[in-house]
């Protein structure tokens, strides 16, 4: 069994990055930095730049909040199945979900995430090659067998390695997928689900004319996040879906700038 050093925990269960206090960028650290930032081309070292710099907005301190608040319309009758979880990272929605009986199956393209994940002292965690999924691709494994992440490219995971799946979570990682690849990226999740499978999707619109504003100055590199309107997930997921825009709020989350917040629940017919 090959397991993982382990390093710093978080929340009582796993590590993260140093530099901003764990959960969010600040333009106080990294103004000067964002031009250094490696385009999202970049693949890997584009995501390992932001966890070597603290810019992991995205992970908070609990589950997130729009999925504890929608679960029981991703999971209506409470079944204890696996969901699958795009962009992974070191989210605690993954504890949260195997809490709620749920195997959590997850994908991630930085392995330095993985060997941060499964520094988690409570369990072992074994590895494995995948090659279908790239020539340097793994799985690491947690003992009691509830949560399995895979380290490599999303775009080539299929059902093959794993079955199709009844609940997808998707928290806004399609918007973290190259323009000339989201197309293949929603394909991919619906050729994922079981018929009758849900996906819960998270995503944000905002106003692109703020990129060109002269008071903009985010601490990275704007998009990604990918604007994305309601009009672009119909058309990506219909017609072998069907789309159902559950709830929309606002924040001023986007360095400053306002961002409506959309949430979906998309079923596959």
């Amino acid at each position: 069994m090959n397991v993982f050093t382990p390093g710093r925990r978080i929340s009582q269960q796993w590590t993260y990055c140093e530099t901003t206090n764990g959960y969010a960028s600040t333009n106080q650290y990294n103004l000067r930095k964002a031009e250094e930032m490696p385009d999202l081309s970049a693949g890997v070292d584009y995501w390992q730049f932001r966890y070597d710099r603290g810019h992991t907005e995205w992970q908070l301190p609990y589950a997130y909040p729009t999925l504890v608040k929608h679960y029981d319309k991703l999971n209506p009758d409470g079944a204890a199945c696996k969901v699958f979880y795009p962009m992974c990272g070191l989210s605690l929605d993954m504890a949260w979900l195997i809490e709620q009986g749920m195997t959590v199956v997850g994908v991630e393209l930085v392995p330095h995430v993985l060997r941060m994940l499964v520094s988690d002292g409570c369990y072992n965690w074994s590895e494995a090659p995948v090659p279908s999924l790239g020539p340097e691709a793994t799985v690491v494994t947690r003992s009691d067998n509830r949560m399995r992440i895979y380290c490599g490219d999303m775009q080539e995971y299929t059902p093959e390695i794993e079955g199709r799946f009844d609940f997808i979570w998707d928290r806004g990682s399609i918007q973290y997928v190259r323009r000339e690849n989201v197309q293949r990226y929603a394909r991919s999740m619906k050729n994922l689900l079981n018929p009758g499978g849900r996906l819960l999707l998270v995503v944000v619109e905002y106003d692109l004319n703020i990129l060109q504003d002269k008071d903009f100055r985010p601490s990275m590199k704007v998009p990604p996040p990918y604007s994305m309107s309601p009009l672009e997930i119909k058309e990506l997921y219909e017609p072998e879906c069907t789309v159902e825009h559950i709830e929309q709020y606002a924040t001023n989350g986007l360095f400053g700038k306002q961002e409506r917040f959309h949430v979906y629940l998309v079923i596959k017919k």
